[in-house]
């Protein structure tokens, strides 16, 4: 089992002024073009001046859509340190994620340079290095899949979506009569593209049972049978996850289907219900995902279909614990062993050395403990971390041994979805590398448009992030979708047949479709 070490940094508690959230007045903005942002850094007023004035002439030239910020506490993609600063301070900017460029004239060996001998060669310069890193490769482009009030249904949410051998990409969604309400008369719908994203097919209906509620789409291709498996929760009419019964029998309980398509998702079978297999005896509730479940590449597990499910309602908190399946869907088991308390919406990925990684929506209270503490409330927003949890699994038969969950300070997060999967590297011949995309923001707005809850952050900035060493660094990050402050909430990326990156996303009362490549994001 790994062992992963985090590092809060002195600028999170510089630019938040606390270590859990940064109140801003902005409203989230609806402008969806992709804009990155630079910082100018100087004790000297008039050089930033003449810089940003150069810097901003030159982008728009060029038709380039950067901005530029003025405060560290705005937190910039990209930062001009022009004086000899201390070099901690630095480092401590560069350890939350953002670049720094130091003017080579200030001798400081360990900093990336920003050459240029007056302002308008750094600002060329920069505009130069800025171009390099955010258009190199294929850019985002963007198409809509859903949108608001199509076919008369008022909102759609909680995303999923499969590729297949033949490229097709199948994307599922919840339809929902209320944005805030989770259990709402759902719908499960689907639609496909044959062209890699560009244009999407007609609605299909893959399950609707009148009253209740249907979520929590979780999709896998199993390309041995050429079959897509859909797991989804039905909950009783009216209610919602935390007061349904418990136990597995009668209508009052939440209940587990699996659904297959064996025609490319043109078809569905009917659901079958696997609630007594996958259910814990002591939850009110549990929920697959959101997102997609993964099968096991190598080792002795190998073709094993595992499904996190996250469990609500019980004494002792939310957790996680794992579904398996050795048989292609056809029956299904509980991995014995869980997390600790805390955590709730979960991805998981298979790691090099044959271990696996959960990344999680992270509600834990600060330290270690195995279960929630006295007056632990998931929505106590003043005391929870606005970070990611990731929980280490060795997986031997059928139990699970879950390591210490970790609160990653690094990965800010609003608590919300978090999409993780693998893009390549359990084969030997690729190079290692994991997609993470969620809303990397701490920041929360006093405007909340939910006002039953203690100021919760603000789902923006839509992040894709990468790793190369299963998930203990991220050095590589970069917005995907519109500027600092775009609503971004739920999202899966996955790997297309081309591979090309597909990132599915709802934002702006759509759920939209992103598609760039691995040299874009690398590019610096």
């Amino acid at each position: 089992m790994k062992k992963y070490t985090v590092f809060l940094s002195l600028f999170a508690l510089i630019a938040s002024g606390n270590a859990q959230e940064l109140w801003t007045k902005k409203e989230v903005n609806k402008d969806a073009r992709l804009t990155h942002h630079v910082m100018f850094h100087s004790t000297n007023d008039t050089l930033v001046a003449n810089c940003k004035q150069r810097f901003n002439e030159l982008i728009t030239e060029k038709e380039l859509s950067f901005s530029v910020f003025d405060r560290f506490e705005e937190k910039p993609d990209v930062v001009f340190l022009l004086d000899d600063m201390n070099n901690g301070y630095a480092e401590s900017i560069r350890n939350h994620g953002t670049p720094v460029f130091v003017n080579p004239s200030r001798k400081n060996k360990n900093a990336k340079h920003i050459k240029g001998k007056n302002s308008g060669e750094i600002a060329q310069n920069a505009v130069e290095l800025m171009a390099r890193t955010y258009y190199q490769g294929v850019r985002p482009s963007y198409s809509d899949i859903f949108t608001y009030g199509e076919r008369d249904y008022p909102c759609f949410r909680i995303p999923s979506v499969a590729v297949l051998a033949n490229g097709r990409i199948l994307t599922f969604i919840e339809s929902r009569n209320s944005f805030t309400t989770d259990c709402e008369e759902n719908d499960i719908l689907m639609k496909y593209s044959d062209d890699n994203g560009k244009s999407w097919s007609e609605m299909i209906v893959v399950a609707s049972n009148g009253s209740y509620s249907m979520n929590n789409p979780m999709a896998i291709y199993l390309e041995e049978s050429n079959e897509v498996l859909l797991i989804i929760q039905q909950y009783p009419p009216k209610t919602h996850e935390v007061i349904t019964k418990t136990g597995s029998e009668g209508d009052d309980v939440t209940r587990i289907f699996v659904l297959r398509s064996k025609d490319n998702g043109e078809t569905w079978s009917e659901k079958t219900d696997i609630t007594a297999d996958v259910k814990l005896p002591k939850v009110s509730s549990q929920a697959s995902g959101p997102g997609i479940a993964i099968q096991v590449k190598s080792g002795k597990h190998k073709g094993r279909i595992i499904i996190p499910f996250n469990a609500v309602g019980g004494i002792d908190g939310w957790y996680n614990y794992l579904v398996y399946s050795d048989d292609l869907g056809k029956s299904w088991q509980i991995l014995e062993g869980r997390s600790q308390y805390g955590t709730n919406e979960s991805q998981l990925v298979e790691t090099g050395d044959g271990s696996f990684l959960i990344n999680a929506r992270c509600h834990r209270f600060e330290g270690d403990e195995d279960l929630a503490p006295k007056g632990w409330s998931p929505w106590n927003f003043n005391r929870v971390t606005r970070s990611r949890g990731f929980i280490p699994v060795d997986i031997d038969g059928e139990k699970a041994a879950f390591g210490k969950t970790i609160v990653r300070t690094d990965l800010p997060d609003p608590l919300c979805q978090g999409g993780t999967t693998r893009y390549s590297g359990l084969n030997k011949k690729e190079k290692s590398v994991l997609m993470f995309t969620n809303p990397a923001s701490d920041l929360t707005d006093a405007k909340t448009e939910r006002p039953y809850q203690n100021t919760p952050p603000m789902r923006i900035n839509g992040t894709i992030a990468l790793s190369y060493d299963d998930g203990e660094t991220w050095p590589v990050r970069k917005r995907i979708y519109g500027n600092r402050y775009t609503e971004f909430q739920y999202s899966v990326p996955v790997r297309l047949k081309d591979n090309k990156i597909g990132v599915i996303f709802e934002a702006n009362e759509k759920i939209k479709f992103a598609v760039f490549d691995l040299e874009w994001l690398e590019a610096n």
